[in-house]
């Protein structure tokens, strides 16, 4: 599969087009599973958490990716369990309750609310079963928020959108981004249910509605984050809010909630009343006091830190006194996650792995710290997003190494211990209708409505197991490459809960699958591998698809097929030799009619029709991108261009839409060329992966060209080209602080972070 199925005609494709000559940007403008683009407006997952369980001799760590939550041995990051959620983005928060013999998860997920599961049934050995599912709180419609859609206009929201919780004593906090804090009674994990107040209002009947903020803007939600903690015998609920910084909210008596102190991070430079802050962790500290920890974007957007903040100290009553920026610690990366043990810290910085902060210093009244970053470990670590402590070791996910256990007894000098590769991967990818179908080879088929490209909601997942390579949909049926199963058609029509159609064998391994119409029936084109490489299967009726139809070769010599692309009455292989192209104008008698070898092995191909002519474009793994006119493939002339091999990786998969090639190289990223001139192909941008760039599947949205791009580890990235007018850059602004730094914390007492 590398370019969608098209009709039979040969016509310009112009609807969009780019100047070569202008400065053109690929970029991503969403993701999944992992962190949004826009980090600092939507935090960063908590994904990792540990504890005891009384089956198991060492604690349990418990990571969450996208929709997935996996279940280790702390000891040898030994797999307990796997299991998947019901979640349209990501599952955002977990907090894993240890109590002995009643052991239960609790997972914030987006707007499906809070999560339960039972995981006192863990045997002790590794188990194919999922945990037991408890209860669930999705929808709170006598309780609803409202979400900001004019300066002056709101919007109720019935349904939650949970994006942080803290648990204590048989309460969840949940910090909802629609809402604000709701508090959720779970002390029956099969029943959960929002705690009513003592004195409702026709606006509350629990928790802590967010009232409006900002003058005319009129909103209630905002939480993105959350923790609870028992301090000095009462119970303090954090919350960390988009709109505004950090609340702490006396809990101890849930029914009775009071409006919170809040400690304003607002930045002065995005979005103005945004807060850049992510990540938050709570906790008394060995001198007695209460502090909490944020990261954080400062307000000029070229840091990000790790900040400590003095909430309370012994027989204080919150808001006798304000929270006190401590001081904060400048780190190198994109700080997201952070735990704390006894005044160490533990970040996770992005790229830039893990940072290891000494925060054991106490400031006099009025002096602001900077914490120094005393250890660090940056190796197969890009993409840290969230961290954990389990005695002497840390347990960091990575966005594209997957989870880490790194020795922290010297915090000095961190030392890898052990690697598990994430249970997500991005394989194939294909775009269809507003749709997008990523296949994790190893797992199963993904379905997200990308209708708005920046914004992918998860909308089902088909279970196939692995290994499997190579995904392309016609109408209402997926048909997946399935390696030695064959072809595998699974019934898509209701996105959110696909069904097996059938299984064909192939007698080979299907590596790469298209599909061409003929007359009134469709037909899939399946790259076999070296046994019968060049298949035809019926595919009328998905649910008893025909025998395959093995292509005859006499003349030929086949090589092992790579991949498929259809065109017409044509079917274009790539395989170990080169080109192969089969004729397909009879599907029940296919015939290859045509070779052209190239000097490496061909791995991809790509077809399209450009002024009364067809080209075909071949990544082989030592010469490129080859463009080869196809038009007769009786008389294939000369090489028509040849786009030379990527600096880093090789081309491994090409999608063409409307003059533009998109090319995978591994990593070597995405590259876009434009096309428009088979005979000058031109680079007119690139986007850097964090991960292997595997497939991509090209589209137009609105106008405007885009990629929906499998990354190995990364999973789905939706990339967008477009050309961009250079502006004169904006004047710079003045720092409000003659510090040194530019960073958000300016002074002990200041209100505001700077």
């Amino acid at each position: 599969m590398s370019l969608k199925h098209c009709l039979l005609a040969l016509v310009v494709l112009c609807a969009v087009t780019v100047n070569a000559d202008a400065t053109t940007s690929l970029s991503a403008i969403a993701r999944w599973p992992y962190t949004p683009v826009a980090s600092f407006l939507n935090p960063s997952p908590n994904a990792v958490d540990s504890g005891a369980h009384v089956n198991y001799t060492e604690p349990l760590v418990i990571w969450s990716v996208g929709d997935t939550v996996s279940i280790l041995t702390s000891d040898t990051m030994a797999p307990v369990s796997a299991f998947r959620v019901e979640t349209s983005t990501v599952i955002h928060d977990i907090h894993y309750d240890s109590t002995p013999g009643a052991e239960t998860l609790y997972v914030a997920a987006g707007k499906s609310g809070l999560l339960i599961y039972d995981l006192s049934g863990l045997t002790g050995t590794p188990s194919a079963a999922a945990p037991v599912p408890r209860g669930t709180l999705s929808q709170a419609p006598g309780n609803p928020g409202s979400r900001l859609i004019s300066e002056t206009q709101t919007q109720a929201v019935p349904e939650i959108d949970a994006r942080g919780l803290g648990y204590y004593d048989g309460f969840i906090f949940l910090a909802d981004m629609n809402f604000g804090m709701r508090v959720i009674n779970v002390t029956d994990p099969d029943a959960p249910v929002e705690e009513p107040l003592t004195t409702q209002t026709a606006d509350r009947i629990s928790g802590y509605k967010q009232p409006d903020i900002n003058g005319t803007y009129k909103t209630t939600g905002g939480y993105t984050n959350a923790a609870a903690c028992r301090y000095d015998s009462r119970t303090y609920a954090l919350v960390l809010d988009y709109y505004y910084g950090m609340r702490v909210f006396d809990v101890t008596d849930p029914k009775v909630i009071a409006a919170p102190v809040s400690k304003d991070m607002r930045s002065n430079l995005l979005y103005g009343s945004i807060a850049l802050v992510t990540g938050l962790f709570a906790a008394e500290a060995p001198d007695g006091r209460f502090y909490a920890y944020v990261t954080a974007m400062d307000a000029y957007a070229e840091y990000s830190v790790a900040s400590k903040l003095k909430v309370l100290v012994p027989g204080a009553t919150l808001g006798d006194s304000p929270i006190v920026n401590t001081g904060r610690s400048l780190s190198p990366g994109d700080a997201t996650g952070i735990t704390v043990s006894n005044l160490t810290g533990f970040l996770a910085d992005g790229d830039k792995g893990l940072q290891v902060i000494d925060f054991s210093a106490t400031p006099v009244d009025g002096e602001v710290l900077d914490y120094p970053i005393i250890g660090s470990y940056d190796t197969h670590t890009r993409g840290s997003y969230s961290v954990d402590l389990v005695g002497d070791d840390a347990f960091m996910a990575a966005a594209e190494n997957g989870l880490q256990k790194i020795d922290v007894a010297t915090p000095s000098a961190p030392a890898h211990t052990q690697t598990v590769p994430s249970p997500v991967s991005g394989d194939a990818v294909w775009h269809e209708a507003d749709h997008v179908y990523l296949l994790d080879g190893d797992s199963g088929l993904f379905i997200f409505n990308a209708a708005e490209p920046s914004s992918l909601l998860l909308k089902g997942f088909y279970e196939n197991g692995g290994p499997a390579y190579d995904i392309a949909v016609s109408g209402n049926v997926a048909c997946i490459a399935d390696g030695t199963r064959g072809l595998t058609l699974v019934d898509v029509s209701t996105k959110s809960a696909p069904v097996l159609f059938s299984t064909t064998s192939t007698s080979g391994t299907a590596t790469a699958v298209a599909t061409f119409a003929s007359g009134a029936r469709t037909y899939a084109c399946v790259a076999n591998g070296a046994s019968q490489p060049y298949l035809v299967i019926d595919i009328t009726t998905p649910a008893t698809p025909g025998s395959p139809r093995a292509a005859t070769t006499a003349g030929f010599t086949p090589g092992a097929a790579k991949d498929v692309a259809t065109l017409g009455t044509h079917a274009y292989f790539a395989d170990e030799r080169g080109l192969k192209i089969m004729d397909i104008a009879n599907p029940e008698s296919p015939a290859v009619v045509a070779e052209k070898d190239t000097p490496g092995t061909a791995v991809a191909v790509a077809v399209f029709a450009q002024g009364g002519r067809i080209y075909a474009l071949i990544a082989d793994q030592s010469r490129g991108i080859i463009i080869e006119d196809v038009t007769n493939p009786l008389a294939i002339p000369g090489t028509v261009a040849l786009i030379p091999p990527p600096d880093t990786g090789t081309y491994n998969h090409l999608d063409i839409e409307n003059q533009i090639a998109f090319a995978t190289a591994g990593e070597g990223g995405l590259t876009a060329f434009d096309i428009s001139n088979p005979e000058a192909p031109k680079a007119v941008a690139s986007y850097s992966t964090k991960s292997s760039a595997e497939q991509t599947s090209a589209f137009v949205k609105d106008g405007t060209l885009h990629g929906a791009l499998a990354e190995k580890y990364n999973g789905l990235v939706i990339t967008t080209l477009k050309e961009t007018t250079p502006e004169e850059p904006a004047a710079p602004m003045e720092s409000p602080s003659s510090s040194s730094s530019s960073c958000f914390i300016n002074s002990a007492d200041d209100n505001r972070f700077f």
